[in-house]
């Protein structure tokens, strides 16, 4: 560390240094500021220091003085918080409360002359702000009456409850920056000997290290008051004023430009943007609402953090800001990680007994990778953070204008994390007999996302996470500062550790993750197959019908007897256990019978659907290889043509079937055999055949019946094609239980009405459904006559659920008859993993899963398999017994897919690696968030498609929606596809409902109408088969549109001067042009210029096209200079300290 960068990090700790006698060094620091590291370091430079030290004594002249003058320059720091007070939400979030108690013998007017003193003495608290030209800037008034209350509240049932209410009033209180004091001051009597200060600054004339000069100084001028003595402070030659011209100075004659090439150069490409998952979806604009979550870490910690930055030639900073970002990389998984720190800006001994608004930000940017340990992220840490100190300078704010940031209002530009290390003495401060101690409340506003605050004392470190409302509820907060004190014991316990293996979870919450979300866990080994508990079935019911379809229909007995006859048949055509049969059926009675055969004569149906293209259907055959394929004699001919040499073709409608036997088979069927193999989609673009037992499906239906008491009353749909796993539970969950199986042909599978009409007259009980189907048959409902349903249950699977989605059907039918449920599943792991009955309340959640089915286990895992915290995205994996045995000829791809169980399963037990996104709630509900490989980002945001779709279904217009990624030439952006509910709105006031919920970056660019979405064989919507949109028919902002009225000529060419650029068109955007905050004021100014006081500084943002702006200024009435108007978060950029 050089020593001009020693000397910044000295001076943020609020270390003191002079020169005595010409050679000797002496200082002055809080408690635990001047580690041994500090010390050497201090020797390691001292010649260096007392020659700075001395060249400043010898320049005093360094930061000049100004002349008196009505008004004065804003500071750089100042122009951002003059913008800020626009902001009605972010009013609050810059007061500073300082409230602090007094003990002892306190004297009303000995406090009354301290403040005056404090007044007298530092010109920003007397300083307020004015528009001159249209440009703010800082008048300083010679005097101030500050009126100081008191009240005596000894009497009040509970002073101190009534001081701290006080107090919050206060601080809640608006300022008016056009007149003075930005401070209030309040004297509480709460006792005798008890007394309460409520002190309130405006951030704008104050900072962090404004606070403590504040307080150092009230106690050093009441301690002298009391005892008759006079003002003991020495008189400031300098103030803010001056320092601020001497920084815009600075700014202009270039003196900062290898500061500023520095910072171009860290902060260049597209910048990272913090994903971490949050409990609320973020809002279109912020509010500021915050709150602050306390946290401690030990004496004996502290020490070792501090010893262990000493090895590492660190500092305390160092070490929190390295463990703050790998916490943050374990919960977003990101490897670009930027976080803020403030720094005290106060480079001149003359500026640190100032008052002012002086501190700076730093953006700290780090990679953070997995795989590295946490010394070698320590050791980057510590680089890039003196760099940054010797880059300090440079105001933040500049780089917010002059980088091409991506313009979100919904969050801060370039950083959402600060962190802030403050070394507090907590030694009691003697004022001649009375003693100062805090009276402030934990924090309930916040700048940013997230800020970790830190205060070191001599006997424990202190921390605090102040966290956004609107983002963060408490007990995901508790969580995360439970997981950095882990967090700090594991890098503790050895630094050497890579960053994603360092342990994250408290015991309580592995526990919880692990164990606890699992729900009641139960084994069902009963030892049935599914042809043993069929027969046992038929047994019971021989008369009941149990399949029906198209004017045919089997009793069980009857069914059993056809099954039968085809056994045998299959038999002598060698199947047996472990055979594979292959299925080419449509959707008829014969469809049942053979799946029934195939079961009963030991083999394993793998199904062929119709609608399958024949190059599919053949890699199929190729792949499985099946001994027989079995079809009906309307598709003899083409299934010749498919099979290959060793494969016999039956027909399952062969009329010499009648003659087999119709007594059950005497094959030894074993829960442990294959009983289908059903092929899923390949990342490699070619199917492969998962293949899955007797045992496990039997104990989907045994694990389940508890919730469902499926029974002889119940009838059921075979909707799906039988070549996708629901069906498996659609045909077994009637025939296990002595239901009735209706099979629904394709065509009226793929129309709602007709579908509709059918549950109707079938009486059926038990739906299953893709959500995409169902929001066909939602909207067939709505226009169909009222007519009762016999719903018992509707069952979701096979893809997300959008809860909200629901809503026409829960205004219809209410949510308790028929009961919705909401069953994510996985062909590997036997078609339903979790379970979740859902009520109208949903619909305000996302895509809730619940929990797993008791006999299952669900994990969600980082990249290295472990538990990930609650509320963290992370990997679904299931084990327990619904696990297939794996995927036939792939051994490599099941060994990647089907890992061993580390985490409490059974030797040899595996785990399935699903490519399923997901979160746990704290209640301990799963939450769906797709597919790991169909993450969709645009311009570096990653997006959740479902909160865009959901924005669009909220529209009273709008069906449903579905929300895709288009990518052309490059160019990503979000194009929207809805089916109406009505009439049909314009796109522009659809994009605007959806503004209005959802950030920018989300709102589509497309917006394409349908009357109803395609869907796949498998009843999923068909995305590859929704149109591209009318490219040529897009209005985009890059296309010219000339200015015509004359408002929108005057405001074009305003914004062409501002802004330098050759033309502006009537649709053009000011910030995308290169506008910002400050542009923004001199295009205010410009304009009353020319019409009067008809805009101000806010409807530049609330109106940031040249159409929109020329028709505030067309519409205003020519009124009188009217005060800066407050603007709503989401028309401001939020520039944050």
């Amino acid at each position: 560390m050089s020593a001009p960068a020693l000397l910044e990090e000295l001076a943020r700790l609020r270390v003191e240094l002079w020169v005595e006698d010409g050679t000797r060094l002496r200082y002055r620091a809080p408690v635990g500021a001047l580690t041994p590291e500090y010390l050497a370091r201090l020797k390691q430079h001292k010649a260096e220091i007392i020659a700075a030290l001395a060249a400043h004594a010898s320049e005093p002249e360094r930061i000049p003085r100004l002349p008196d003058a009505p008004s004065y320059a804003l500071s750089q720091a100042q122009w951002r918080l003059w913008v800020l007070t626009q902001l009605e939400n972010a009013a609050a979030a810059y007061r500073i409360p300082l409230h602090f108690e007094l003990l002892g013998p306190v004297r009303r007017e000995v406090v009354e002359r301290v403040f005056m003193t404090l007044v007298a003495r530092h010109e920003a608290l007397r300083t307020s702000f004015t528009l001159v030209d249209g440009e703010p800037r800082q008048v300083v008034h010679p005097r101030l009456e500050l009126a100081i209350g008191f009240a005596d509240l000894s009497a009040a049932a509970d002073p101190v409850g009534e001081a701290r209410a006080r107090g919050r009033a206060q601080t809640v209180r608006p300022f008016d920056l056009t007149r003075d004091p930005l401070l209030r001051v309040e004297l509480l009597r709460l006792a005798p000997e008890r007394h309460v200060v409520l002190f309130t600054l405006h951030h704008i004339i104050a900072d962090g290290t404004s606070v403590g000069v504040l307080v150092r100084e009230f106690s050093e001028l009441y301690a002298a008051f009391a005892a008759g003595r006079e003002n003991p402070l020495p008189p400031l030659r300098i103030h803010y004023r001056d320092y601020a011209a001497w920084q815009n100075t600075q700014l202009r004659a270039g003196g900062l430009e290898p500061q500023r090439r520095y910072w171009h150069d860290r902060l260049g490409g597209e910048l990272p943007v913090l994903d971490l998952p949050t409990d609320r979806p973020r809002p279109a604009a912020p509010t500021f609402r915050g709150g602050e979550l306390p946290f401690t870490l030990t004496r004996t910690q502290l020490d070792a953090l501090r010893a262990l930055a000493q090895r590492h030639q660190a500092s305390l900073f160092m070490v929190l800001t390295a463990l703050v970002k790998v916490l943050l990389h374990r919960h977003t998984g990101q490897n670009d990680i930027i976080v803020g720190s403030p720094i005290a800006g106060r480079t001149d001994p003359e500026l640190e007994p100032q008052v002012g608004f002086y501190v700076n930000t730093l953006a700290l940017r780090d990679r953070v990778e997995p795989g590295q340990t946490f010394a070698e992220l320590l050791r980057a840490v510590r680089q890039t953070t003196l760099e940054a100190f010797d880059h300090s300078l440079y105001p933040f704010d500049f780089l917010v204008n002059e980088l091409p940031l991506k313009r979100d209002l919904s969050r801060s530009p370039i950083l959402d994390v600060m962190v802030v290390l403050q070394n507090q003495d907590e030694r009691a401060r003697p004022m001649n007999g009375v003693t100062l101690r805090s009276f402030l409340e934990p924090s309930d506003t916040a700048k940013l996302d997230l800020t970790f605050l830190f205060k070191a004392f001599d006997d424990r470190l202190q921390g605090a996470i102040e966290y956004n409302c609107d983002l963060y509820g408490a007990d995901r907060i508790e969580r995360m500062a439970a997981q950095f004190a882990v967090l700090a014991d594991a890098v503790l316990a050895d630094p050497g550790t890579a960053v994603g293996r360092l342990e994250l979870l408290s015991g309580a919450e592995r526990r919880q993750v692990v164990a606890e979300f699992q729900g009641a866990a139960g084994e069902w080994a009963s030892g049935r197959t599914l042809v043993s508990w069929f027969e046992a079935q038929v047994a019971q019911t021989p008369d009941a019908i149990a399949v029906s379809g198209e004017g045919a229909a089997l009793s069980y007995g009857e069914l059993n007897a056809r099954a039968n006859r085809l056994a045998w048949r299959l038999r002598r055509a060698g199947v047996g256990p472990e055979a594979r049969v292959g299925m080419y059926f449509e959707r008829t009675v014969d469809l049942v019978v053979g799946i029934v055969a195939i079961l009963k004569a030991g083999g394993a149906y793998v199904p062929f659907d119709p609608v399958y293209p024949a190059e599919r259907i053949g890699f199929m055959l190729r792949d499985a290889a099946p001994r027989v394929l079995l079809t009906q004699q309307k598709h003899e001919a083409f299934c010749r043509g498919l099979v290959a040499d060793g494969t016999e073709l039956v027909c399952a409608d062969d009329r010499s079937l009648v003659g087999e036997r119709t007594d059950n088979l005497r094959v030894d069927v074993r829960p442990e055999q294959a009983a289908y193999v059903i092929y899923t989609s390949g990342s490699t673009g070619q199917p492969k055949g998962c293949v899955v037992e007797h045992r496990q499906v039997v104990r989907l239906f045994e694990a389940t019946q508890a919730w469902y008491r499926f029974g002889r009353e119940d009838v059921w749909t075979l909707f799906h094609s039988y070549a996708f796993d629901f069906s498996v539970w659609e045909l077994w969950g009637a025939l296990l239980y002595g239901g009735r199986l209706v099979v629904v042909p394709f065509e009226t599978s793929r129309s709602p009405e007709a579908f509709l009409e059918l549950l109707r007259q079938e009486k059926v009980t038990v739906l299953n459904q893709t959500p995409s189907a169902f929001r066909g048959l939602m909207a067939a409902d709505e226009s169909a006559r009222p007519a009762p349903l016999s719903l018992r249950y509707v069952i979701f699977g096979g893809e997300a659920l959008e809860p909200a989605s629901l809503a026409p059907w829960w205004e219809r039918h209410g949510d308790e008859q028929p009961q919705l449920v909401n069953m994510y599943g996985i062909t590997e792991t036997t078609v339903h993993v979790t379970y979740r009955p859902l009520r109208r309340a949903d619909g305000e959640n996302g895509s809730v899963i619940g929990r797993p089915i008791p006999d299952l286990r669900l994990y969600v895992l980082d990249a290295f398999q472990q538990p990930v915290p609650i509320g963290v995205v992370g990997e679904i994996y299931v084990g327990g017994a619904g696990v297939a045995r794996g995927y036939l000829n792939r051994p490599e791809l099941t060994a990647e897919r089907f890992v061993p169980d580390r985490l409490g399963g059974r030797p040899g037990a595996t785990l399935y690696r699903s490519g399923d996104l997901a979160r746990w709630r704290a209640d301990g509900e799963l939450e769906y968030l797709g597919r790991a490989d169909h993450q969709v980002k645009i311009r570096g945001f990653r997006i959740e498609l479902g909160e865009i779709e959901a924005a669009l279904a909220s529209h009273p217009a709008v069906r449903s929606a579905l929300v895709l990624l288009r990518e052309e030439r490059g160019d990503k952006s979000l194009a929207a596809y809805v089916v109406w509910r009505g009439e049909p709105v314009a796109p522009a006031v659809l994009r605007a409902h959806v503004g209005e919920r959802v950030p920018e970056y989300m709102v589509p660019a497309d917006i394409v109408g349908l009357a109803a979405f395609p869907l796949t064989p498998n009843g999923k919507v068909d995305r590859r088969a929704l149109p591209a949109p009318d490219a040529a028919a897009r209005v985009t902002a890059k296309a010219f549109v000339v200015p015509k009225t004359p408002a929108e000529i005057a405001v074009a060419a305003i914004w062409a001067e501002v802004l330098g650029v050759a033309r502006v068109g009537a649709e053009d955007n000011f910030f995308e042009l290169g506008g910002h905050s400050l542009k923004a004021t001199q295009v205010v100014a410009r304009l009353r210029a020319s019409y009067g006081d008809v805009v101000t500084i806010a409807d530049v943002f609330r109106c940031p096209t040249v159409a929109s702006l020329a028709a505030r200024v067309a519409a205003a009435p020519r009124t009188a200079p009217a005060p800066i108007a407050p603007a709503t978060a989401e028309e401001l950029e939020m520039l944050n300290e």
